[in-house]
Order: structure tokens, then sequence, then C-alpha cells
């Protein structure tokens, strides 16, 4: 237990730092959510890297990402991006709003057609 404790006042910052990011971000998930309907009018899947990015835009001009979240207990999103069909109407829910800056979309974390 003394471990514990000397490491927790030698880490301070980083412990703060870890806390406020992770409240941060379950914060921005849950009071940005949405729930609409949308008709998709282009998918794809975009490399960067080794990493990935499913891109689902709607007829509006509106794009979306399906990426995994830990917030909402979220981790099919590569299946929910294959049952997406092109010209298709859905009842979508997800959370975020568009950030260009820093190249973030809102998620799209459940998807039926409406």
């Amino acid at each position: 237990m003394k471990d514990v404790v000397y490491w927790y006042k030698n880490n301070k910052p980083f412990v703060f730092l870890v806390v406020f990011v992770l409240l941060t971000s379950m914060m921005y998930s849950y009071f940005t959510s949405f729930e609409k309907i949308i008709t998709v009018k282009e998918k794809d899947s975009m490399k960067t890297g080794k990493y990935g990015k499913n891109i689902v835009s709607d007829t509006d001009g509106n794009v979306y990402t399906i990426e995994n979240s830990i917030f909402y207990d979220f981790f099919t999103a590569m299946e929910l991006f294959t049952k997406i069909e092109l010209n298709q109407a859905y009842k979508i829910k997800g959370f975020g709003y568009r950030i260009p800056i820093l190249g973030i979309y809102p998620n799209i974390i459940s998807a039926s057609k409406a």
C-alpha cells in the first residue's frame, strides 16, 4: 500500500491528466448525442497509416464515422458499417460534432432501417 501512495504522490500531474481526458471524453460523448433519420448517399473505408475509418455520407451532405466507442459499450462498428446499404433511409443514433481542424466527424453508434 505504501508503494501505491508513493507512486501517486510522485505522479499527481499524470493521474490528473488521465482523469481529465477521460471525463472530458465521456462528457463530450454524452452531451453531444443525437438521433435522426438519414438517407445514405455514399460509404467508404479510408485507411490512414495502419488505422482505418468507416465513413458514411447522407443526401444532405453530412459526413459521419462509424467507430467503436467505449463510453457507449459499442464495439461492433465494422459489422454495422457492412450492414448499411446505399440509397436506404436509416434511423441513426450517435454523438459528436464536425470539427474540421481536428478531423473529427459525428460518430454513428446505431442504425436501423427507417
